[in-house]
């Protein structure tokens, strides 16, 4: 199948593509059977049928052809009886994230041949699954190679744990719980369940299901996995892996105290003006406290004392006595705030005359005051903001949801196995795109950040996502000559483990001729 060099005119006219297919309306195609291309003599009847999207035109020269049988051209090379561009066509359509729905109303608008759903689905399932499924496998053998050489070498392997559902509220369908290296930002491993498949909450299972596979069949030493708070994967990981460290997600800890400041700044207006820096203060306590979990909670809650513009309290007996009162006002059982120890001032430098005038400081009195307080030292907030020392959070992972989105849009349904390969070429390009190997350039952009409330200029990164799309291509085309049919079943492999029901909800399907005599 040969290509030709073409140069586009418009802005990219310095850059060259392959074209290796192009639209022909069929009339003017018609008019190149006028005479036969092999002796030159006339065609005395044209016949075009359609095998899918591929044309095949059927004629009768009147030099050539012998007893009336026609000679036919085909618009597609053909390898072992099929179709090249059915082919191409069906597995570049799934490896773009163009649901068949969609081009399908696109080629009724334009009159083009299409495709039927059914030999769709069947395409992609017969050549390209199996080629996405031999590359993801290597992909992930590569990641967890390097990762039982760190353990090896002695080097901390840090884990980041995190799940997305198909769809958002409480109608999800399925749920995929992703594991990441922090070191290197590449995709470990990953599970999906089914509602249905198993009983209860679904992203505690989906987590057991994946973290069995890399602790226990890998045989991966993890030092430190990092969670968005989810108390349930918290106790899995005491219970049954106290070997490894559990560090909680600094952006799902601020987004929280976000939450609450915004609430209690309804009532208490001086709340408001502080919340933006008492936000910023907590990424500062993570990043300060250098692993030390006593200390992250000690800068955090100094806060209580900037606010009321005392920067050095280590002999500030009276603040100190109606912090406890207010503890003890609120619970006789609150274990927060406690006396510091190890932070005993602010690191900031002193503050001007005309900066300590315009800011607007808390008085210790103040029924504002006391509302910061509830919020600041809230016993289950200070207790895992302990497990944020090590300053761990899922950002890339939460990236790569994203990413996945392109390939699985939570608008649509997917069937399990559609499920699992798309993830795991969602899986392959992001561990691509971070090893740096298909990045084409960096450029700056101007971006809107609603934090901030204002423009902030922000690095975007250009990748060749369509040289292993085309290497995966390839690959099908040499199966496909060479007969070869790689070996793929997902029900021997950890990602269905248990059997997929037909139905998430659990009602049988009902007989549709007594549903429209009961209406």
């Amino acid at each position: 199948m040969r290509s030709t060099q073409m140069k586009s005119k418009g802005k990219l006219n310095k850059k060259t593509y392959p074209i290796s297919w192009v639209y022909v309306n069929i009339q003017q195609l018609l008019l190149l059977f006028s005479f036969c291309v092999k002796c030159g003599g006339k065609i005395l009847s044209v016949k075009p049928r359609f095998t899918g999207i591929a044309m095949s035109v059927d004629y009768i020269c009147s030099m050539c052809t012998f007893a009336s049988r026609a000679s036919t051209w085909h618009s597609s090379p053909i390898l072992n009886r099929q179709f090249i561009i059915n082919v191409t066509t069906s597995c570049s359509l799934m490896m773009s994230g163009i649901r068949f729905q969609s081009i399908q109303n696109f080629w009724n608008l334009m009159e083009l041949p299409t495709l039927s759903k059914a030999r769709f689905g069947k395409l992609v399932k017969k050549w390209l699954f199996p080629v996405i499924y031999r590359m993801f496998s290597d992909g992930k053998k590569r990641v967890c190679d390097r990762l039982k050489k760190n353990n090896t070498d002695g080097v901390d392997v840090v884990l980041s744990g995190d799940a997305q559902f198909d769809s958002p509220g409480f109608s999800a369908k399925y749920c995929t719980y992703s594991i990441m290296d922090c070191n290197s930002n590449e995709v470990v491993d990953f599970s999906i369940l089914q509602k249905g498949q198993v009983t209860g909450g679904l992203e505690h299972q989906a987590f057991r299901q994946v973290w069995n596979v890399i602790v226990n069949d890998e045989g991966i030493e993890v030092d430190d996995l990092v969670i968005d708070r989810q108390a349930t994967i918290n106790k899995i990981m005491e219970d049954d892996f106290p070997e490894t460290e559990v560090s909680y997600d600094i952006w799902h800890m601020a987004k929280n105290l976000s939450t609450h400041l915004r609430t209690a700044a309804k009532s208490h207006s001086k709340i408001g003006t502080w919340h933006r820096s008492i936000v910023n203060h907590l990424w500062y306590s993570c990043k300060e406290s250098k692993g030390d979990q006593n200390l992250v909670v000690e800068i955090f809650h100094s806060c209580l004392f900037h606010v009321l513009n005392i920067h050095n309290w280590k002999c500030k007996r009276l603040i100190h006595s109606k912090l406890q009162g207010l503890r003890e006002s609120i619970s006789m059982n609150r274990p927060y705030p406690r006396k510091p120890e190890l932070f005993t001032g602010c690191k900031h430098p002193p503050l001007s005359k005309n900066d300590s005038r315009a800011t607007i400081w808390f008085n210790a009195e103040d029924e504002d005051y006391e509302a910061l307080f509830k919020v600041v030292t809230a016993t289950r907030f200070s207790n895992d903001l302990r497990k944020c020392a090590k300053f761990l959070h899922t950002g890339k992972l939460e990236s790569f949801h994203s990413l996945k989105l392109l390939y699985l849009p939570k608008l649509h349904s997917f069937e399990m196995e559609t499920m699992i390969i798309l993830t795991m070429l969602a899986v392959t390009q992001n561990n691509l795109c971070v090893e740096g190997s298909n990045l084409l350039k960096t450029y700056v952009v101007r971006a809107y950040s609603r934090a901030n409330k204002d423009y902030v200029l922000k690095n975007r990164n250009i990748f060749d996502n369509l040289t292993f799309k085309k290497a995966l291509l390839l690959n099908i085309m040499e199966n496909i000559k060479e007969r070869t049919r790689l070996p793929y079943d997902l029900t021997s492999t950890c990602y269905i483990s248990k059997e997929v029901p037909k139905t998430f909800h659990g009602v049988p399907l009902p007989n549709k001729d007594i549903m429209i005599e009961k209406k």
